[in-house]
């Protein structure tokens, strides 16, 4: 036998089923990436709370920049935000 021909039907089942497959390992890979994303900010999170002296040394970190791009906008005493909320806006969210 040389050559074997599938039906239509057969070969729109096989291209499903390979779509699905597909999808799922693109969805396990984005699980994947969060997970390990969750993780490395957990492990942040303990080590500032160890030892709030490295929040000192992020913030000068950030504050140097990348070479060739404009400096960071730092915002500090930010009491209820980044941006001011009324008490009229409050009551509405």
């Amino acid at each position: 036998m040389r050559d074997v021909m599938l039906s239509a039907e057969t070969r729109k089942l096989y291209s499903e089923f390979e779509r699905a497959r597909l999808e799922g390992l693109a969805a396990l890979e984005r699980a994947r990436g969060e997970q390990a994303s969750l993780r490395s900010l957990a492990n942040a999170a303990r080590m500032l709370k160890g030892n709030p002296e490295l929040m000192n040394l992020r913030l000068l970190q950030a504050l140097q920049g990348q070479p060739g791009k404009a400096p960071p906008t730092l915002v500090l005493g930010a009491s209820s935000g980044i941006l001011p909320v009324s008490p009229d806006e409050e009551s509405a969210i």
